[in-house]
């Protein structure tokens, strides 16, 4: 006989997962590989290297920091008399993390680039800048910034950064070497993008990951690229390095229009170390116009007779970015900060262990690794030296030095003198 009622018995699952079978990753029928193919084989017509001769205006700035500042850095005795310039710090530039400017320098200046014959040059309109002449050759300061922050192509095969070579990820080898991935499509400024990741195969290999903006079009140029260098390759005392770059249209050619690097040192994640940050902004592009030859006639660079006679108005009117609080006020901190009586005598017992000379007035004594030494044919010797600096003049230097050695009983001396033609220290 049929049953008059049915007992339904019922269990509640806590979840249910669905596991997809992991995909092999390869290059073949590859929508994106195919995608970054196309790009590789538009690189010639996309680059500007491809233009005879390029000319346009650049706003560049140059901030150099120290990053995770500790406030117990200001309970060290030494520290107190410099209390203002920690009140600096600043929790915006990079979130999370105090950093404190220490340097900045900006630039507005015209560059000219020629293929044939090749030649380049830089004319400096305006520039403002903390200075530390008194302490440190502007000309080392220089030097030591282009290599850290020199202009990276992306449409170069390889990219030099701090004495390595990077592989681009729009070099013709390069999907041997990155995987690459299809995101989504957008719109930038009015242009249709694919969303292109990009990723190294082997982490430990000297390149880059992020993501890039191909414009949807015939032309498949680079949009945006954001990128940064893997946590697990190996460079000493590098924390960070990061790429930021923008390219915008004029007329039916891609230039770039941002590029912006930063770098991160230190010894340990959590460590007070150095951030830097360099950003250019370009505009006024003119291609295939060539310039007078007159314009390369001077040296690569050139700064106009006025150009650190800007006042702060023009520099309020005529900066593309604005500064955040910490950075306007580093040039005021970092001047204060070379007044201070406690900062000259730090900063002359920094000089004395390093590089062991003395400054007094127009002139230096030392180095003090010389004072005293002993060899076999003079027994123990004494040395005293003096050599003139900048501040006696910039054309001539003169340096004499006077040692005597208590075994052979003898006085030897030296000098010489150097004068500047070119009127350049």
């Amino acid at each position: 006989s049929e049953p008059t009622h049915w007992t339904a018995l019922s269990q509640q699952l806590s979840e249910v997962v669905i596991k997809a079978k992991r995909k092999r990753y390869r290059n073949a029928d590859n929508p994106a590989v195919a995608l970054i193919e196309e790009v590789i084989r538009h690189k010639s017509q996309n680059h500007i290297g491809n233009y005879n001769s390029v000319e346009y205006k650049k706003y560049q700035k140059i901030l150099i920091a120290l990053d995770h500042v500790s406030p117990t850095l200001l309970k060290i005795g030494l520290m107190k008399p410099f209390r203002f310039v920690f009140d600096n710090a600043d929790t915006t530039i990079i979130p999370g993390k105090r950093v404190l400017p220490v340097y900045l320098q900006e630039v507005f200046a015209t560059d000219y680039f020629r293929k044939q014959p090749p030649a380049s040059k830089e004319f400096i309109t305006a520039e403002k800048l903390v200075n530390f002449d008194e302490y440190m050759e502007r000309k080392n300061i220089d030097v030591s910034i282009n290599y850290l922050y020199h202009n990276i192509d992306i449409y170069n095969n390889n990219i030099d950064l701090l004495g390595n070579q990077f592989l681009s990820p729009i070099a013709p080898i390069a999907p041997s070497f990155y995987k690459y991935f299809i995101n989504d499509t957008v719109v930038i400024d009015s242009t249709k993008c694919i969303r292109l990741t990009f990723a190294p195969r082997n982490k430990r290999d000297f390149l880059f990951q992020g993501y890039i903006y191909i414009t949807y079009d015939s032309l498949f140029a680079v949009k945006k690229i954001k990128m940064q260098v893997n946590k697990e390759i190996n460079l000493n005392w590098v924390k960070s390095i990061a790429v930021d770059q923008e390219f915008r249209k004029t007329g039916q050619e891609w230039v770039l229009s941002r590029n912006e690097l930063t770098i991160d040192f230190g010894i340990t994640k959590n460590s007070t170390g150095l951030y830097g940050q360099r950003l250019v902004l370009y505009s006024n592009y003119k291609l295939n116009v060539p310039a007078n030859n007159s314009v390369f006639n001077e040296t690569p660079k050139l700064a106009v007779e006025d150009s650190l006679a800007k006042n702060e108005t023009f520099w309020r009117q005529n900066r593309p970015v604005e500064l955040s609080p910490s950075e306007r006020n580093s040039y005021i901190y970092m001047d204060s900060l070379q007044r201070l009586r406690a900062f000259k005598r730090d900063v002359d017992i920094i000089r004395l262990l390093t590089i062991g000379f003395q400054k007094v007035g127009p002139v230096e004594f030392g180095p003090t690794t010389t004072l005293y030494s002993h060899n076999p044919v003079e027994g123990s010797r004494i040395r005293l030296s003096v050599r003139t600096t900048k501040k006696f003049t910039d054309k001539l230097f003169m340096e004499v030095y006077g040692a005597y050695g208590f075994k052979d009983q003898k006085i030897k001396s030296y000098g010489n003198a150097v004068y500047a033609l070119n009127n350049k220290s």
